[in-house]
């Protein structure tokens, strides 16, 4: 135990030394994340119009369109979604097809006179080939905005249509079609009030907030944990020695090194207290310091910790772990929501997410946010459980690993015979044949194919980076192609005791699911545990509420700590409640009507009533009212209204990009590391940089073509080739340029120290 602790002492003082380096690169990332959003902020504050997501429209200028754009984009659930934006049609096709359109509403001709004449052709609403997340949330809102209108038109319709069946003088007409429109637009225009928000989040903050918090501090802690590498990544003759020598086993060294670790990206995280400096961020964001948010960070730290350790002790150095770190934290990120909300994603990635440590990681600091402890005990298990798994799986690694090394010994020690072979006096350095064979050659080494080649091999030692590609892309394509085969569901509890209400409820199918419960208590169980985005609590008598002017606060909704789609549903669920009630005071409407008073006395109020029920279902169904078809780019025509089809939320370009910037990083590592150590002298040196940031560049780029290629359509592929090419170019040049400064930096530094040797012993022999 003396001896562990000794050992245990000495990793102390060890990351000490390095933590200095990754807090100042924590803080240059902060610092750059809160540039970003300072230049979102002022630019969106300079154009309080402009929205990221864009839908695009085509219609004939008219003024009555105009103001029922302005009515649509003003509504709560569109205005914080996107933005409507007037293009020609194919125009708006091309856009669409280049992803800078979320989706494209085509508008007929002659539309407001076929509204009023009952005429009404279809309009047209393109999605792509595989709709984005936001083109399928825009189809769901165009859907209820839709189905309330078709409601409105097909009751002025049956009232026409009823004083036909019932050969009644339409004398009343004009007045009755205005009264229809005033109660219908009375109800739609005011439904916002009807919904009285709860929130099961202790600290105040909203979905919306606690959401984006929880997301960012997730990617921060993947992502800071990479900065630790020099702490991380140990040698296996180094764990052997002190398994042998010092008496501490492996066990305990990676327990003793989770420890470090975890202590440093406690700290990594306490740098994050400058974002606090800002009082905005204090004002949006809220920290509920209960014990069991702190303890469930303290694991998620441990985790991570343990994770970053294995990644590092299964590659070959510190600068290839890079590659395999880094996208792994891309796509555990992505399946646990942190990009894209998880209520949106395909099922089989909600599936796949209870078994991602960044879902319970995620889950941690939405604790912290929310103040909400409903999860705790699942959250630290799962905590817990990924800790031991990841610490068992480093200790197989190392024992496998050192097996394996004591075996191929003896071949590295005849390669770095041989390359120790070929290198000036005074430049020998220490290093595994990956990085001797080769790579250190005198000042006659030729330059251009020679050198490239003899890089290539070095870079073909790199096992990790081959793995991790060849990893990159297969987990891409075959996410890709099982959200390809996945629906999109966003589940919402509802409770009403009005069984006719419940019933329409229940039969609506499309992007959004209503779980009918049995009482209000199991809406908001289902909510607290995740089960629903949100829960509706409906009154006996809403209707009646409603109908009677006195609908304030009629609809109570729960929102779980993190939920980002509750707009959205709440437009989906008042398209329900609004059929139900404009059809049922119709009914009363006719039957109360003083221009149907005979018909009455003839025939009674029932049966009237029955009557008028059959016109309005009548001209709802024989598409007389308002519609839409959705099409796709290719030309497919789909009924609109149903359930949202199958698609992937895989960004397959950021993930390909993505792999692209790590290899480039990787390069630039391997680079600074040559000119740190002199493996190269004079020009060959800077020559040896740029092919050494130039062949992972190569590499990735490749791996992120055949990632596009594999996983959408050849026909759009120039496109996203080129992007992707210009990236590369990007990624090579930016490279080049911190080689070029590191190399000059050197020289700088060299030149110094030579000229203070010659002054040495020019002073010596004076002296003499």
């Amino acid at each position: 135990m003396k001896r562990f602790w000794i050992w245990f002492q000495t990793e102390y003082k060890r990351a000490a030394l390095r933590l200095p380096a990754a807090l100042g690169r924590a803080v240059i990332l902060l610092g750059l994340v809160g540039m970003i959003a300072f230049c979102a902020q002022k630019i969106r504050l300079a154009s309080a119009d402009r929205e990221p997501v864009q839908i695009g429209y085509a219609a004939e200028e008219s003024p009555l369109i105009r103001m029922a754009v302005s009515y649509v984009e003003n509504m709560e659930a569109v205005k914080g979604l996107c933005r409507f934006v007037p293009v020609a049609e194919e125009e708006g096709k091309a856009l669409l097809a280049e992803g800078e359109l979320a989706a494209l509403l085509v508008l007929p001709e002659n539309m407001i006179e076929g509204i009023l004449s009952g005429s009404n052709e279809p309009a047209g609403l393109y999605l792509a080939e595989n709709p984005s997340p936001t083109g399928l949330v825009f189809e769901e809102l165009a859907n209820a905005a839709t189905g309330m209108l078709a409601v409105a038109q097909a009751e002025i319709y049956a009232a026409h249509a009823l004083t036909e069946y019932f050969h009644v003088e339409p004398y009343g007409l004009e007045q009755m079609y205005q009264e229809l429109d005033t109660f219908n637009l009375g109800i739609v225009t005011e439904r916002e009030q009807f919904f009285r928000f709860r929130q099961l989040s202790e600290t105040g903050n909203t979905g919306f907030a606690v959401y984006y918090a929880g997301a960012f501090f997730t990617v921060y802690l993947l992502v800071a944990g990479m900065f630790l590498g020099g702490l991380l990544k140990r040698d296996g003759e180094e764990m052997l020695l002190l398994q042998k020598r010092g008496g501490i086993s492996y066990a305990a060294q990676f327990l003793g090194r989770s420890f470090i670790t975890a202590g440093c990206l406690l700290l990594l995280l306490f740098v994050t207290g400058f974002l606090w400096l800002s009082g905005g961020v204090r004002e949006a964001v809220r920290i509920s310091w209960s014990l069991q948010g702190m303890f469930l960070v303290v694991l998620a730290v441990f985790c991570v910790a343990s994770w970053l350790q294995l990644i590092y002790l299964l590659a070959e150095s510190a600068r290839s772990a890079i590659l395999p770190a880094g996208f792994a934290a891309v796509f555990m990120c992505y399946i646990s929501g942190c990009f894209v909300p998880s209520a949106i994603l395909p099922k089989v990635v909600n599936r796949l997410a209870a078994v991602m440590p960044t879902t319970y990681i995620k889950a941690a600091f939405t604790t912290v946010f929310s103040g909400s402890g409903t999860a705790f005990w699942k959250t630290a298990a799962a905590l817990c459980l990924f800790f031991g798994v990841f610490w068992l799986c480093s200790l197989f690694a190392a024992q496998f690993g050192g097996s394996r090394q004591r075996g191929e010994r003896e071949v590295s020690a005849g390669m770095e015979r041989r390359s120790v072979s070929q290198v000036p006096v005074g430049t020998e350095h220490k290093g595994g044949p990956q990085e001797n064979v080769g790579c250190c050659t005198d000042s006659r080494t030729k330059k251009g194919p020679l050198l490239f080649w003899i890089l290539a091999k070095r870079l073909l030692w790199k096992k990790t980076i081959w793995i991790c590609l060849a990893g990159m892309v297969l987990l891409s394509v075959l996410q890709y192609n099982l959200e390809k085969q996945s629906d999109t569901v966003i589940t919402a509890a509802v409770y009403t005791p009005d069984t006719e209400l419940r019933e329409l409820i229940s039969e609506y199918d499309g992007l959004v699911h209503f779980l009918i419960c049995s009482d209000s208590e199991e809406v908001k169980r289902n909510v607290m545990r995740g089960n629903a985005e949100c829960g509706y609590v409906l009154q006996e008598d809403l209707q009646k509420k409603i109908l009677a002017g006195d609908g304030v606060w009629s609809i109570e909704v729960y929102e779980k700590a993190d939920s980002t789609m509750t707009r959205v549903v709440n437009e989906v669920l008042f398209e329900r409640i609004f059929y139900a009630i404009s059809t049922e005071w119709f009914e009363g409407y006719i039957a109360e009507h003083e221009m149907f008073a005979g018909v009455l006395q003839e025939v009674g109020e029932e049966t009237l009533r029955e009557e008028a029920g059959r016109q309005f279902v009548r001209k709802l169904s024989d598409d007389s009212t308002f519609s839409f078809e959705k099409l796709s780019i290719s030309g497919t025509v789909e009924p609109a209204g149903g359930r949202a089809e199958a698609h992937t939320a895989y960004p397959t370009k950021a993930a390909a990009g993505a792999g692209i910037v790590l290899c480039g990083i990787v390069g630039v590592l391997e680079a600074l590391q040559d000119i740190r150590k002199r493996r190269f002298r004079g020009k060959t040196a800077l020559f040896a940089g740029i092919f050494t940031v130039l062949q992972p560049v190569l590499c990735g780029t490749a791996a992120a073509l055949f990632i596009v290629g594999m996983t959408g359509k050849w026909s759009g592929f120039g496109g996203a080739a080129a992007a992707l090419l210009l990236l590369a170019a990007a990624v090579f040049l930016v490279g080049i340029g911190a080689v070029r400064i590191a190399h000059c930096a050197m020289h700088i530094m060299h030149g110094k120290e030579d000229s203070g040797r010659i002054g040495d012993l020019i002073w010596r022999r004076v002296k003499r």
